[in-house]
């Protein structure tokens, strides 16, 4: 692109210097309007350089759409942790690499935030405290009440046996919905129980390093 660009600044210089009759002026007049050619060509591949580097930052750019209400009668409790939740979800998807590894996956940014947004969330007590959320399928996720996302003090986890720290507890509830919208698209596999506690702190591992990286790696808590 850049190389296309340059061609292109070098073409209106010339198209300049052909359009005025500088065979008739004084080599320092001529050398002047050279000058002037050639600033004039600068400015115009500054302005395309800008152009496009505004097109590549639009590609990724996203307006945050509105949490998802909450069935009528959630605890008020319930509903202050969620929008939590939500709203570092949000700051964690501003990440470009974040939203290249959810658009990665055959999704465009715009369905992957359609699908967050048009979620219903509910808060229930699941049949272990070991989940902290559980997604039924696209568009419905339950939120233990039991689990880490309502029970957790702060941003330290355990994942198939390793402790890591996510620094606080609103990025913690963050990667549990980004979590559970892994399996709503369809590219992360089950990974509930005993037997597939290995798979499921891989999911959880694939967003920490691509979302939140600088707490990827082992803490001793």
């Amino acid at each position: 692109m850049t190389r296309r660009l340059a061609a292109a600044m070098l073409a209106a210089a010339f198209a300049a210097l052909a359009a005025g009759p500088s065979f008739a002026l004084s080599p320092e007049a001529a050398a002047g309007q050279a000058g002037a050619a050639l600033n004039a060509a600068s400015l115009q591949f500054s302005r395309m350089v800008a152009v496009q580097k505004a097109r590549r930052k639009k590609k990724w750019a996203f307006t945050a759409p509105a949490a998802p209400q909450l069935p009528p009668g959630t605890p008020k409790k319930y509903a202050a942790m969620f929008k939590d939740g939500w709203d570092e979800t949000m700051d964690l998807l501003k990440n470009k690499d974040c939203q290249k590894f959810f658009a990665g996956h055959g999704d465009s940014l715009q369905t992957v935030l359609r699908m967050l947004s048009g979620t219903e969330y509910r808060f229930l007590r699941l049949s272990s405290p070991d989940y902290g959320a559980e997604t039924n399928g696209p568009g419905s996720v339950f939120i233990n009440t039991d689990g880490v996302f309502v029970t957790a003090v702060d941003g330290r986890i355990t994942l198939d046996g390793r402790h890591y720290d996510l620094e606080s507890l609103s990025r913690l509830r963050g990667m549990i919905l980004l979590h559970e919208l892994g399996h709503e698209l369809g590219f992360f596999g089950p990974d509930a129980g005993l037997k597939l506690e290995s798979a499921n702190a891989g999911h959880s591992l694939a967003i920490i390093h691509t979302c939140l990286p600088a707490d990827g790696m082992p803490q001793d808590f």
